[in-house]
């Protein structure tokens, strides 16, 4: 009796099939295929099983190769991707609690993403996170961390194993470091190939994470133009992997399409097709400020709980993210305007009164950029008045307002009336 155990994933199920008709085509024989017990885990395999319990009985378990027809070689239930679940059982079921953690900022077993613009040093918030759960920390940035004994695996991407190590003891140094056990990281040279087989090999032989960051989602694979939902889709399938194989958080780290700081922080900013966006289950985004050193911080998207849509200020200080004492920001548009838009405003009030009215802006205005429309003047006028560079006294009467914000004066400018 020829008796065939694979893998007990989709995998080895297929290739157990294909093995038992092989036989059954060449000698004429009727295999066996053995069948695993359903509550192991995917891609368990005699390796796995110390003493052969779980082998033996899957042995004992198998059943005669049955040749399918040729309405069921069409049709085929992928049980790694689809759950059935009747009226009754559902009913039977309590529902999981959606478990935080850290509290309003990450969620346990969810795809997370962490989406911003360029210099707003997403990869120090990343490391920042995972270094506070690895080690034992209450908080992170003022919010409370739920998990126990938490381990994380880092994967760098982009900046290398020297400035990787640079930024580790940067950050160590800023809290009482242990060296639990509980942090491991892996960089990646400048070669562009994918990391997935190597971050398998990582997590199954050295260090099994609670949470995975890859930093970042674009140097993770050689997959190009992820503008389109074919390719995103590829890349997303190699994320899931993880999730659902070893029961892992993930967070990677994304970025915002050039341009468009003025919009604010919106999901649609994040490069890549809507497939990655209808991929991520919690989104984060961050992005820097005209003031050096300042942050803004917003919940993008939720499946789990509910959408804040507040702006968070955050400040970066000695390599590391603290949270200001008014921190949320009831009009973030004064902090996203473009340096230009700052410089010209500048030009004009250099050469205005500390208290002037509208009739002396336009003249200076005029005066400064005499190929503009007065309209334009006028609009400069409005725009400027409803950040901290101007208040408005009375009616068509200003006075200067701040004029350089720094992350030590603009605490008490974030929530304005």
């Amino acid at each position: 009796m020829i008796i065939i155990l694979q893998d007990n994933d989709e995998a080895g199920r297929l290739g157990a099939s294909s093995i038992a008709e092989s036989i059954q085509n060449e000698f004429g024989e009727v295999p066996m295929i053995g069948k695993w017990n359903e509550d192991l885990p995917k891609g368990f395999d005699p390796r796995d099983d110390k003493g052969l319990v779980e082998t033996n009985k899957a042995l004992e378990n198998a059943k005669p190769y049955k040749p399918k027809t040729k309405v069921e070689e069409k049709l085929h239930f992928r049980k790694d991707v689809f759950t059935i679940m009747m009226d009754k059982e559902a009913s039977e079921k309590t529902p999981e609690p959606m478990e935080w953690i850290v509290e309003n900022v990450l969620p346990k077993e969810q795809n997370s993403v962490l989406a911003g613009t360029t210099g707003s040093k997403k990869s120090y918030y990343v490391m920042q996170l995972g270094m506070c759960l690895a080690n034992g920390e209450s908080d992170f940035i003022g919010n409370r961390i739920m998990a126990n004994n938490f381990k994380v695996l880092y994967v760098d991407t982009e900046i290398g194993q020297k400035e990787l190590l640079r930024r580790y003891h940067r950050l160590k140094k800023l809290v009482d470091w242990k060296d639990k056990g509980n942090w491991c990281m892996m960089s990646k040279s400048g070669r562009t190939v994918d990391i997935w087989d190597s971050v398998h090999y990582v997590i199954q032989n050295q260090f099994m994470p609670d949470l995975l960051i890859i930093d970042s989602l674009y140097n993770s694979t050689t997959i190009t133009a992820l503008d389109k939902s074919t390719n995103v889709s590829k890349l997303t399938d190699e994320l899931c992997e993880f999730k659902d194989r070893y029961g892992t958080t993930m967070l990677t780290v994304g970025h915002f399409n050039k341009g468009g700081n003025e919009m604010g922080l919106v999901l649609e900013r994040m490069n890549g097709a809507s497939q990655l966006q209808n991929w991520v289950e919690w989104d984060i985004l961050m992005c820097k400020t005209n003031v050096p050193n300042l942050n803004l911080w917003r919940q993008g998207k939720t499946r789990a709980t509910a959408h804040d849509e507040s702006y968070i200020a955050l400040k970066w200080e000695d390599f590391w993210f603290k949270p200001l004492e008014n921190g949320v920001v009831d009009d973030p548009s004064w902090l996203l305007l473009s340096e230009q838009k700052k410089e010209n405003w500048k030009i004009v009030l250099e050469d205005l009164p500390d208290r002037f009215d509208t009739n002396q802006w336009l003249n200076v205005f005029d005066s400064k950029f005499s190929n503009m429309a007065k309209r334009t003047g006028e609009n400069w006028l409005k725009s400027a008045s409803a950040t901290p560079m101007l208040n408005k006294i009375a009616h068509g009467v200003y006075e200067k307002g701040q004029g350089l914000l720094t992350v030590d004066n603009v605490d008490e400018l974030l929530v304005r009336e």
